[in-house]
């Protein structure tokens, strides 16, 4: 009754808790007056949406209070109780707000309401919201319909990615036929963003071995040919590996580099196809990389390695690249210590500042500058970098993802 006949309609606080009171009553009547609101256009929008979650979690509340966050622990009703108000809520997919939509559709697929699966997908063939559409996909994986591997294969067709996305996920959790998702990896493997195309490798992953050989040793034949694109190398490969099938693993060391050498053989796949989104909340926030801890960032961070605001312009990817997982082979100037053993029988320790290809310039433990040339140097040797290996602390995607935020950090990108 307070919600329909209460002078203050504006104000939240009542009608939130007004709405809690008749979740906590939980009779079909009190679902009724909660779903009355919520269909009322002429109440605000953001209530009419918490009313409508509200009926969502009707039959399974949580163990805590809505609002007083108070413990009231589980309950449990019949969802069949409540079917006629549940039925009614479906007139608001003819709301005008996509939100409300949304909610709606939220409630639908919680409450395995499965006869309304024709609607949503009716919804969206003609909805223009992109956040609808990619709700619709998630609810109709959660009620699994007559007829979802098709719906899924529309939805892949979709102008927006994040909807693409949430089909592809969909598509592995379903209880579609394993042939069928592979006909959908497929599709977005070979027809896709490289960002929708990573995904997909590593979805191919969850499919039975012998059921994707085929599909693996024709990308693995793309790759030994030169027609794979570098970004996706490193999902395939990461794919294979956890595969673990001999006969797919002798295949992929076949193609890939595997020169002891080079400190880039086994990481080359990370110069391309990363995130610099990604690369970014690692860089500033991974627990384990403690990046900001060193190195200097726009004023801020430490002190004791190089600042990275603009690297990019120092350094090439592929040197970025080395001192990532080999910190060693290459250290900063003014942060490396050196020990020099010159012809003489002279030793010189201290940090190298400045190198080239004739002379070494050192600061020496006492703070001289001393210029030395390398002709009268008999054995060098270089202390190790105090920079941790990040192959140790990062995953290989995490490492493409770092890498390409660095290279975007030049003045000119700042």
């Amino acid at each position: 009754r307070i919600l329909s006949s209460t002078p203050f309609s504006d104000d939240e606080v009542i009608i939130r808790r007004a709405i809690n009171a008749n979740l906590r009553v939980g009779t079909p009547e009190a679902m009724r007056a909660v779903l009355d609101y919520a269909m009322d256009e002429s109440n605000r929008r953001d209530l009419r949406i918490e009313a409508l979650e509200t009926i969502k979690v009707w039959t399974n509340p949580s163990v805590l209070d809505r609002v007083t966050g108070r413990y009231r622990g589980p309950i449990q009703r019949p969802p069949a109780d409540y079917k006629e108000v549940l039925t009614a809520s479906l007139a608001l997919l003819a709301d005008s707000s996509s939100k409300i939509k949304r909610a709606v559709t939220g409630i639908i697929a919680t409450n395995q309401f499965t006869q309304a699966s024709g609607q949503l997908i009716d919804l969206f063939q003609t909805s223009g919201s992109t956040p609808l559409r990619r709700t619709i996909v998630e609810a109709l994986v959660q009620l699994r319909p007559e007829g979802l591997s098709d719906f899924m294969f529309e939805a892949l067709q979709d102008k927006a990615k994040s909807v693409r996305a949430a089909a592809l996920h969909g598509s592995i959790k379903s209880g579609i036929a394993d042939d069928k998702k592979l006909e959908i990896i497929r599709n977005v493997i070979f027809d896709r963003t490289i960002e929708e195309r990573q995904t997909a490798m590593t979805a191919l992953s969850q499919l039975p071995t012998e059921l994707t050989r085929s599909t693996y040793q024709e990308l693995l034949d793309l790759w030994k040919g030169g027609s794979l694109e570098p970004e996706v190398r490193l999902d395939l490969s990461e794919s294979i590996t956890s595969v673990n099938d001999p006969s797919l693993l002798s295949a992929l060391s076949a193609v890939q580099s595997s020169s002891d050498d080079d400190v880039l053989a086994s990481y080359r796949d990370c110069l391309s196809g990363g995130d610099a989104d990604k690369g970014n909340q690692i860089l500033w926030q991974h627990s384990g990389a403690q990046c900001i801890r060193c190195h200097v960032m726009y004023d801020y961070g430490g002190i004791a390695g190089p600042e990275l605001t603009h690297i990019a312009d120092a350094l090439s990817p592929e040197e970025l690249l080395v001192s990532l997982v080999k910190p060693s082979a290459r250290i900063a100037p003014g942060y490396g210590v050196v020990s020099l053993f010159l012809k003489d029988d002279t030793e010189i320790d201290g940090v190298l500042l400045e190198e080239a290809e004739d002379v070494l310039k050192i600061k020496t433990t006492k703070g001289d500058i001393l210029e030395v040339k390398t002709s009268t140097i008999d054995e060098r040797v270089d202390a190790l970098s105090a920079m941790p290996d990040m192959s140790e602390v990062l995953s290989k995607k995490e490492i493409r993802d770092l890498l390409a935020y660095l290279v975007k950090l030049k003045k000119e990108d700042s």
